[in-house]
């Protein structure tokens, strides 16, 4: 079947308005929805762009008190982090005269998106110095960015005025600008509205949890650099862990290690350097894709009612090899097709969870993160046909964390590297059978000093211990259920329709751990904003929303939920 690209949902394009000030707990996940109710700054004309594709739509800009936030949309998809033609400039002490001349400012910063590289009042720098980090990771039409406050590049402040001036160009023969070649746009930081995110603790919240870990411990970390590696694992203690680039020591070896940091009886699998260790048996294992993928099957405790299918895998890095991941991924996911089906090496049970975890090195193409979560396969002719990866038919759900103290999801931070931070480290399920209960990436350079001496961990830990952080999902078994109108919303459910598809009317259900404010959007497709259906404060507990879909046409929708502490999105179907 047709090879269908990623393109992450864009809202609509609103009027242009005058600069404002966005003081909005803006996300750096990838995921646009938390700027529903941010104005654009501008919004460039359709038409202008140059011969490379480039044609921007809108520029946007919030802020909280750490960090700006800027988001654009350049039309045409690429990595923004690959060679692009993509040049933001800044005028961050709100004069003209200094820094580059350029679009009726002086810009002080002026930062190549292609290089990884730029200038600020004359002096080189890179991401680190500005604390600059983009998201999504792989390819889109739109991306959003942040960059520190309080930087000092080049022995100055990043930010010495509160107003700034922004603009943006196509660096190519008639490349598009925006605005425009001769004028800018100006922001200036809000500080009214301080929001601090919601504390994370390491720990489970129900000890009946089932803990998954993905974690690349770089080059056999675990005996290389034992001692920040031990407090990691006694501060996340997790019960299943799923590890990449163990090359050098055999699954007893590191079944042993993990006893001896944690105590217990374990278990553990893997003859390459794909290994899982496991506090529950595991019955069966299978190699995909010439080793870069590795599924387990592991006999999970009465409460779950079924075994758990987790796959492993370690995609071909880096760039230039679009195609070899996307051949890895297709045949990862037509293993778990098989399995879902009769016949083939392993027939699994209906609803039993599956989870597919690790480092996807998916910096390249969309299409592969496509692939992953819709089970929407390219090469048909080589790996057969496309499905739906959950049993009730729909998508995998993404697990999208957060790092301790921040809003921020990616897994991979190497400070030496050009390269910024990225988000590859992915956990995907089966939301049909399985609540996530609770998740993070640790990172013990954003926990507080209390944070540190309470969990055992020391600030350095998560550098000492590999260029990867942990990401970390606690599940709960959530048995499919046909629920009617009046029926209770599933057990611990965060977020479901019902009926779906929907046709008239229908009620959007989820639970809340503790009372606060609460905002449901509808977006269509293509994430152009359609309705808000909720946005006040609510209590803890059980909570229905009912609304009804006339005056929309038929198609595939998407209804996020969003919290002060976390964001969920869920698929829908409208029907005529």
């Amino acid at each position: 079947m047709r090879r269908t690209r990623l393109l992450l949902p864009l809202l609509a394009l609103l009027a242009a308005s005058p600069a404002l000030a966005a003081a909005v707990p803006v996300a750096l996940d990838g995921d646009f929805g938390d700027w529903a109710s941010v104005a654009p700054l501008v919004v460039d004309a359709n038409g202008d762009g140059g011969g490379s594709g480039v044609d921007f739509g809108g520029l946007w800009a919030a802020n909280d008190g750490d960090f700006l936030y800027i988001r654009f949309d350049q039309g045409a998809e690429l990595i923004l982090q690959e060679t692009n033609p993509l040049v933001l400039y800044l005028d961050t002490d709100d004069n003209p005269a200094t820094g580059q001349a350029v679009a009726g400012m002086g810009a002080d910063l002026v930062w190549q998106f292609g290089s990884r590289n730029g200038t600020y009042k004359g002096s080189n720098v890179y991401w680190d110095d500005l604390g600059l980090v983009s998201m999504p990771s792989h390819s889109s039409t739109g991306f959003e960015i942040m960059l520190r406050r309080d930087a000092i590049a080049g022995g100055q402040p990043l930010f010495p005025s509160s107003t700034l001036g922004i603009a943006m160009r196509d660096n190519g023969s008639g490349g598009d600008w925006v605005p425009s070649s001769s004028t800018h746009v100006s922001y200036t930081f809000d500080d009214s509205n301080a929001y601090t995110p919601a504390a994370i603790g390491l720990g489970k919240n129900d000890p009946s949890n089932l803990r998954i870990v993905s974690f690349n411990v770089l080059f056999d970390g675990l005996w290389d650099r034992p001692a920040p590696h031990t407090r990691v694992h006694q501060a996340i203690a997790p019960d299943i862990i799923g590890y990449q680039e163990i090359y050098d020591h055999t699954a007893t070896q590191t079944r042993d290690w993990v006893q001896g940091a944690l105590g217990g009886t374990w278990y553990a699998d893997g003859p390459g350097e794909l290994k899982l260790v496991s506090r529950y048996p595991i019955t069966s294992a299978f190699d995909i894709a010439g080793g870069r993928g590795r599924a387990y099957v592991v006999d999970l405790p009465a409460s779950f009612s079924h075994d758990l299918l987790v796959v492993n895998l370690h995609l071909k890095c880096c760039g230039g090899y679009d195609w070899a991941r996307q051949d890895q991924i297709d045949e990862i996911m037509a293993f778990v097709r098989d399995a879902k089906t009769a016949g083939g090496v392993l027939d699994l049970p209906a609803d039993t969870p599956i989870v597919i975890l690790g480092d996807s090195n998916m910096y390249g193409d969309a299409g592969q993160v496509h692939t992953l979560l819709t089970g929407d396969i390219a090469d048909n002719a080589g790996f057969g046909p496309d499905f739906a990866p959950d049993w009730d038919g729909s998508d995998l759900e993404a697990v999208l964390s957060r790092r301790p103290g921040t809003r921020h999801a990616y897994t991979w931070q190497n400070d030496g590297s050009s390269f910024g931070p990225s988000y590859i480290d992915r956990i995907s399920l089966t939301g049909s059978v399985l609540q996530v209960a609770k998740s993070y990436i640790l990172d013990t350079r954003t926990m507080t000093p209390t944070e540190l001496s309470n969990t055992g961990l020391l600030a350095g830990d998560s550098e000492g211990a590999s260029d990867h952080m942990p990401h970390v999902v606690d599940l709960a078994p959530l048995a499919p259920t046909a629920v009617g109108d009046g029926d209770p919303v599933p057990p611990a459910r965060l977020l479901a329709v019902l009926p779906n598809p929907v046709r008239g009317a229908a009620d959007v259900r989820f639970t809340l751990e503790e009372p606060g404010r609460v905002r449901l959007a509808l977006y269509d497709a293509g994430g152009r904003l359609r309705r808000v259906l909720l946005d006040e404060s609510r209590g803890a507990g059980e909570q229905r929303v009912r609304w009804n879909a006339e005056g929309l046409p038929a198609g595939a929708y998407f209804v996020r939920l969003e919290t002060p502490a976390e964001n969920h999105t869920v698929s829908l179907v409208l029907t005529d």
